[in-house]
Order: structure tokens, then sequence, then C-alpha cells
């Protein structure tokens, strides 16, 4: 009877073992995929100088389990961010708020949801160059990434 107690007992602390750490190793996602997508407002294709441009940008969780703190990150080149010139609403309530400068923190992003954000960008006063913007999409809680190549999205307008 003892030796059939000694066994039981080993079973269940085994068992208790194996199943905290499954729930331990699921409580944080392996990896969560994040998706950008971008486009100029209004289809604009050129722009001359000194004109104000806006482009708005898509991030997307793409994991089918796991919510995401989300964050955009704005790069410019060959133009200036005007003073308010980001456009940053709460996943929560589409409230604008006041991003921390160029990264723009919209919260947390349920499985398979969306989120968007918005930059307005200055054209250079010399014309012939082209005027770049890049957005990149993060998880602020700090999973992984499977597929770095869609976190980020380029938007190109040649100024004439």
């Amino acid at each position: 009877m003892r030796k059939r107690l000694a066994i039981f007992a080993v079973l269940v602390m085994s068992g208790t073992g194996t199943l905290a750490a499954t729930t331990s190793s699921e409580a944080t996602p392996a990896g969560v995929d994040v998706a950008v997508t971008g486009r100029v407002v209004a289809g604009v294709t050129g722009a001359q100088p000194y004109q104000e441009l806006a482009f708005s940008f898509t991030l997307k969780n793409k994991s089918a389990t796991a919510s995401i703190d989300t964050a955009f990150t704005f790069t410019v080149e060959n133009g200036t961010i005007p003073d308010g010139g980001f456009i940053c609403p709460l996943v929560t309530t589409g409230f604008d708020i006041n991003p921390d400068s160029p990264s723009c923190e919209t919260g947390m992003l349920g499985p398979r949801k969306t989120t968007q954000a918005a930059i307005l960008v200055q054209t250079p006063s010399t014309p012939g160059v082209t005027m770049t913007v890049r957005a990149c999409g993060t998880d602020l809680n700090g999973s992984t990434d499977p597929n770095h190549d869609n976190d980020c999205a380029t938007l190109s307008v040649p100024i004439s």
C-alpha cells in the first residue's frame, strides 16, 4: 500500500510540475507578427515645395490569441514634421493623444485587430528630391516578431 501511495505522490508532483511549466510558457507569446501598411492621403503622387502632406498607416496584430501594446515609430527624409503633425488615436477610445515624438503609443490591441496613426509632413523647399516617410510598428510588451519583413511601411513622394 505504501508503495502505491509513493508512486501516486510522484505522479501527482510530476504532473503538477508539467502543468505549471505549460502554463507559464503559454503566458508569454513566443511570437506576435506585427504588420504595417500605409498610404498617402488623397492618393497624392507628387507635390510642390512647402506643401503639407498627410500619410496614414495601419498596424495589424496578426496573432490569433495574444493582445499587444502597440506603438508606431516614424522617420522622415527630405521633409519636416510641423508642430502637432502626429495624429495618434488611442485604440480604446479613438481619442487623439500627444505622442512621444517620433513614437506614437496607441495602446493595447486585441488579436487580429488593427489600429491607425497618421503624420503630417511639410515638403522641402528644394524641388527635385523625393520625400520619404516610414512608419514601423512594435509590440511594447517585447514579444518576438517572427516576420520582420512587414514591420514597416515606407511611402515616397517626388517633389517637383
